[in-house]
């Protein structure tokens, strides 16, 4: 679902029916070679953990509690400026995007 969000078409079977790309095998065929579209620019990060939740191979995909731990998805503070502890992370994932955005507005 993060995929076809971020890039506006599904990750496997684009322009065919979900009955087609069952019956042709499609996820099969093109799960282990993930694309990602030129554009829109989208962090590594992102990316990284499409291809996790993507894997082919069960042993490589996240569970539920990896996914949730991943760091694209965990919020991480930013550093405190003049020091004092606290923080740590740069402020990447989606989820530290927005926190930082409202933090601002405040």
């Amino acid at each position: 679902m993060l995929y076809q969000m971020l890039f506006g078409r599904r990750p496997f079977g684009e322009g065919r029916s979900q009955e087609a790309v069952l019956r042709e095998g499609v996820i099969q065929r093109d799960a282990r070679d993930l694309r990602f579209p030129a554009r829109p620019a989208v962090s590594a990060e992102a990316k990284e953990f499409i291809k996790a939740c993507l894997a082919y191979r069960l042993e490589e995909r996240l569970d539920v509690e990896e996914a949730a731990a991943h760091p694209y998805l965990v919020l991480r503070r930013p550093e405190r400026r003049g020091g004092g502890g606290g923080g740590g992370g740069n402020g990447g994932g989606a989820a530290a995007a927005a926190a930082a955005a409202a933090k601002e507005k405040e």
